[in-house]
């Protein structure tokens, strides 16, 4: 591997890869102390390839996107606001230690082909802010009949839309009439 090799990051195939595009998305779910004010989200089963998962009303999840220049990206929503932020290195590290020891859990990762072309942070942190206005439309009658968005549902609909077809989809365990808990 000579040093010009590493710099390319397009394919043979024609489509060239942009260095901001997204190459990885991370799902995580995290512990987290909701203040009295804040609205906490509700409790949501994923359905995985293999069993299911739950992200309960005391954490929060968000998505971590890493683009083909190795930058990391965190987005999603923390105490009603929108959160997008580039990560450390030290960041980084933080997050993987704590997925031994301090309840954090990376829940489903896509890469490289599993990722929709043309995917760039800055487009997740729009979707992110797209998402927020359409639940919280200030003057808006419906507003109060609108369920309004929480860190769990935003961060599952960021990653569905960073996702490149409905295999790789997050969904949530649909409770029928034979559910058993």
């Amino acid at each position: 591997g000579t040093a010009r090799e590493g710099k390319q990051v397009g394919s043979g195939g024609g489509a060239t890869v942009n260095a901001s595009h997204v190459a990885r998305v991370e799902f995580w779910c995290i512990p987290h102390e909701y203040s009295l004010t804040v609205f906490r989200p509700k409790a949501i089963t994923l359905q995985m390839k293999i069993g299911k998962e739950s992200l309960d009303r005391d954490s929060r999840s968000f998505i971590v996107t890493c683009n083909n220049e190795q930058k990391y990206f965190l987005t999603g929503m923390i105490d009603g606001r929108i959160e997008h932020k580039e990560l450390s290195r030290e960041d980084r590290i933080s997050l993987r230690m704590k997925k031994q020891t301090s309840g954090y859990k990376m829940i489903r990762v896509l890469v490289c082909s599993e990722v929709k072309g043309y995917v760039t942070p800055d487009q997740i942190k729009r979707w992110a802010n797209t998402l927020m206005e359409g639940h919280t439309s200030a003057g808006d009658d419906n507003a109060s009949k609108r369920l309004r968005i929480d860190a769990h549902t935003l961060a599952i609909q960021l990653f569905n839309r960073a996702a490149s077809d409905k295999a790789n989809e997050l969904s949530e365990v649909k409770r029928g009439f034979f559910f058993l808990a």
